[in-house]
């Protein structure tokens, strides 16, 4: 048996039912109905199977996903406290050369361009959590299993 990560484990069932028939297991003795079957209940279990991993899958990127928000959102409210005392520093400061509201209005704008700047750059980064691979997987067992009942059914009709 020859066992592939990449191709889940309908690939893996797929090899071992090829290294079975060659072996000569008697499935040449076996009615066409049992073996289609069979062959039904097998992809049921192997797509259960493959949905069951890619729940695991995509739980195990929640996760990272939720703690790097998690410690985006800490790092924001430290930081957010720091920014209000950094803030009156300034204003007092250029409240010495200009009238007061003028100081504080300018400290905004640079304040809020740092907070939409932040905001864009912390966005694309969640965006790039994405479960890219399992999606892939799932789709190549999908496309397995098409052509797969294509076979036998074809097999079958040509048989009959």
């Amino acid at each position: 048996m020859h066992v592939t990560l990449k191709g889940g484990a309908a690939k893996v069932a797929a090899q071992e039912a090829h290294s079975s028939a060659s072996n000569g297991d008697g499935l040449q003795r076996r009615p066409t109905k049992a073996l289609v079957d069979e062959l039904l209940l097998e992809g049921q279990h192997l797509i259960r199977e493959e949905v069951h991993l890619a729940k695991i899958q995509i739980r195990d990127e929640a996760k990272k996903v939720g703690k790097g928000a998690g410690a985006v959102g800490g790092a924001g409210i430290a930081a957010h406290t720091a920014l209000l005392c950094f803030a009156a520093c300034l204003v007092l400061a250029l409240a010495g050369v200009m009238k007061a509201w003028v100081a504080a209005l300018i400290v905004t704008v640079l304040f809020a361009g740092a907070a939409a700047g932040l905001f864009f750059w912390g966005r694309q980064r969640l965006k790039e959590a994405k479960p890219t691979e399992v999606v892939q997987n799932l789709q190549e067992e999908k496309q397995w299993m098409k052509d797969t009942l294509y076979r036998v059914k074809s097999h079958t009709h040509a048989n009959a």
